[in-house]
């Protein structure tokens, strides 16, 4: 009725219903209340869901739109509040983008980390490894190392003094008192990156990230392969090899190349943040086998494979998250795009 839910409410619903739906808003308020609200339904019995609508819908407008039909349909596909949660700290996340991801990571784990059923916890974590491409068994390590939580939530049936505790009286938070995604943001370097602690093991280099290093160690040592990256659309996935690499071209125009000379490398390293530097240096040392006519060639075809790779398993993981959603149109909308990235990476298999 245009209103926020109040206590007194909460209360009479609790008596007089075992199951609730929270069905508002799609957009950015409306995701907001609903996190209010699950935090106002925590303390009681009631089984709690939450239907989700999509493109930003609300309960009438998704009527109008779509029938009571769908919208009783709608309501059948319900999130629980941990995937709820989980949803909504991964809408709009590029993760493709290092520290988005690991971001996102971080925070999901947190909230995981409050789920006290075993399955359930295996569930989310089987559904952020898909979303992530991290491995499972990274995630669990992770979320061993997490604190166990404080549960803090009001227990209605708990008696302080002799009076049992009335879900009117409680003092529930408001919008304001919603806590932020993450209460401690990640270290982050000069380059806006994350910086993995130092008792981290190191991360095992993927065949894409293999050959982004040896380009761009070729580009840094070779002065025509240097022009060809100057020349060539490459799109790198690791947001580091990225920066480097348009780092480096803008470094070439102030100081241009011509075939058989050395690239003024060290020149380049010494104006880097020392992140960077970090990453560039490491990329200079690497050991690699003497440039011939394919070497280059066949490195950015790797590249460009891996960022088809990479859009595939991302549009599966958000067809996934459809279904979960139970919103049909965007499925069909992913699977189009699927079948086209298949194509594409088929032609260039062949």
């Amino acid at each position: 009725m245009g209103t926020s839910l109040t206590a007194k409410q909460v209360a009479s619903i609790a008596r007089h219903a075992d199951k609730v739906t929270i069905c508002y808003d799609g957009d950015a308020p409306g995701q907001k209340a609903i996190e209010r609200a699950l935090g106002m339904f925590a303390g009681t019995k009631l089984d709690v869901g939450v239907t989700f609508l999509p493109d930003n819908l609300d309960p009438d407008e998704f009527i109008q739109a779509r029938g009571a039909d769908a919208f009783s349909k709608q309501l059948k596909v319900v999130l629980t509040p941990t995937a709820f949660r989980l949803h909504h700290l991964a809408s709009g996340v590029d993760m493709n983008n290092d520290h988005a991801k690991l971001q996102y990571v971080s925070d999901a784990l947190q909230v995981v980390n409050g789920e006290q059923d075993a399955v359930a916890r295996t569930v989310y974590l089987q559904q952020i490894a898909e979303q992530t491409a991290i491995p499972l068994d990274a995630l669990n390590q992770q979320l061993a190392n997490l604190p166990a939580p404080a549960h803090d939530r009001i227990d209605y049936t708990a008696d302080y003094g002799g009076a049992p505790v009335n879900p009117a009286d409680a003092n529930w938070p408001g919008d304001a008192d919603i806590p932020p995604a993450s209460a401690e943001e990640p270290p982050v370097g000069d380059n806006g990156l994350w910086n993995a602690p130092e008792t981290a093991a190191p991360a095992r280099l993927s065949r894409y990230d293999r050959a982004e290093r040896a380009l761009l160690h070729y580009a840094f040592t070779d002065a025509e392969t240097a022009l060809q990256l100057q020349d060539a659309s490459v799109t790198f996935l690791s947001t580091g090899c990225q920066q480097l690499a348009d780092a480096w071209r803008t470094y070439l125009q102030a100081n241009p190349v011509t075939v058989g000379m050395m690239p003024d490398y060290q020149g380049f390293v010494s104006g880097l943040t020392a992140d960077m530097a970090d990453l560039a240096t490491t990329i200079i040392a690497l050991a690699l086998p003497p440039l011939n006519d394919f070497t280059v060639n066949e490195l950015i075809q790797v590249i460009n494979l891996g960022d088809v790779s990479v859009r595939l398993e991302a549009v599966k993981a958000q067809m996934n998250q459809a279904k979960r959603l139970g919103d049909k149109a965007k499925q069909t909308a992913l699977a189009t795009q699927y079948i086209v990235l298949m194509r594409q990476k088929q032609d260039e298999n062949n």
